[in-house]
């Protein structure tokens, strides 16, 4: 059913007023002509942030996004009732349509859709992470799994992160997080799903059997100080109890991607009920070494070449005292990480394999994991 011209006229105020308080800056888009259409099937899709991370990485690439909404009903619903905070992003880079366009390259569905050309090219967004072939889908040439924090995820953070890298590594091992109880509720369905350890069990574990190790911060102010001496350079920094946000004016840099740039491993914990977290993927892009229990769910992550991996609470502790007491003679290089994200996970990196998927005659879908809405 078409937009009434009345209503459609309403949505068109509301949509500019997004771009209005758009807060990516500098990646503000208009639809311009010439350039690539992306249609978004929002019947079965929701903004949310893998849907955020999607935009981004086609807008980058040259794609118009076009989100179709048959039903005016329905995209009232979604974009003022339904995630807001996401919603907003969304409405910021995607222009709402409702009707399809005569010429588009790329669908993007969250299931195989009826009613659109049989040739066209489908990104599949999945976010049924307890499916069988998990670990297949993960060696799929277009996977890519959570990305940024959708407040974070932009091509000039990007950039920052690779000045970035280059900082001092004055801390050992970092965590910075959330790990209240709410962690905990999930352990059960991390180790029947996955095989792994919940959040809350790796960092519970770590503060028993590695306390001689563990500093955990009171505040920035507290944290600082300790970094300004030069103690924590082989230690396991937990960072729960206060958040580190905003822009460093001395730098000019933001804070939270100065403090993962100073660390040189990263432990990667899952999220509340999903193995991925996105500090994941910004602790690489800042040259972090990842230690982790999953490497099988991240595109060509192996052990001793991009990360360090552990199958066990014990061997945790191994693994983190041997790196933390053996520093010049790591089997993994900070070279490695650099190159790690940036054939995997960089906006450069994707606009090339996304436009090789338009370009190759075979029609297989692309699949994405999709994060917690």
């Amino acid at each position: 059913m078409r937009m009434p011209y009345k209503l459609r006229s309403t949505i068109d105020k509301c949509t500019y007023k997004y771009y209005k308080h758009n807060i990516y800056g500098n990646l503000q888009r208009v639809t311009v002509t010439g350039r690539k259409k992306a249609v978004f099937d929002m019947s079965t899709l929701v903004p949310s942030r893998r849907l955020v991370d999607l935009l981004v990485q086609l807008d980058f690439a040259g794609f118009d996004c076009l989100l179709l909404y048959r039903n005016y009903l329905s995209y009232l619903k979604t974009s003022f009732l339904r995630n807001l905070r996401y919603s907003e992003i969304v409405f910021n880079i995607g222009s709402v349509i409702d009707h399809m366009p005569k010429q588009y390259e790329l669908l993007v569905t969250k299931k195989p859709a009826k009613g659109f050309r049989t040739d066209t090219k489908k990104v599949l967004e999945v976010d049924d992470m307890f499916i069988d072939g998990i670990e297949a889908i993960a060696g799929n040439k277009f996977y890519y799994p959570i990305h940024f924090h959708p407040k974070y995820f932009n091509e000039h953070i990007e950039a920052e992160t690779q000045t970035l890298r280059l900082n001092e590594k004055k801390i050992g091992v970092l965590f910075a997080g959330n790990s209240n109880i709410n962690y905990a509720k999930n352990n059960k369905l991390f180790h029947d799903c996955y095989g792994i350890h919940s959040r809350f069990e790796l960092l519970d574990y770590l503060r028993k059997e590695c306390s001689d190790l563990v500093v955990e911060p009171e505040s920035e102010e507290q944290f600082n100080t300790l970094l300004k001496k030069g103690q924590l350079k082989h230690k396991i920094v937990l960072i729960d109890k206060f958040s580190i946000s905003g822009i460093d004016e001395s730098t000019g840099y933001n804070k939270y991607f100065e403090l993962l740039s100073m660390a040189k491993y990263y432990l990667y914990t899952t999220g509340v009920i999903i193995p991925f977290c996105h500090n994941h993927i910004e602790s690489i892009a800042c040259g972090c070494i990842p230690i982790t229990e999953f490497p099988q769910f991240y595109p060509n992550m192996a052990d001793n070449k991009n990360c360090i991996v552990f199958k066990s609470l014990t061997e945790l502790n191994d693994k983190v005292r041997d790196a933390l007491s053996h520093e010049e003679q790591n089997v993994v290089s900070i070279e490695s990480i650099f190159n790690y994200y940036d054939d995997n996970f960089s906006l450069r990196n994707f606009d090339q394999k996304i436009n090789e998927y338009l370009s190759d005659t075979k029609p297989y879908e692309t699949y994405f994991m999709a994060s917690i809405k």
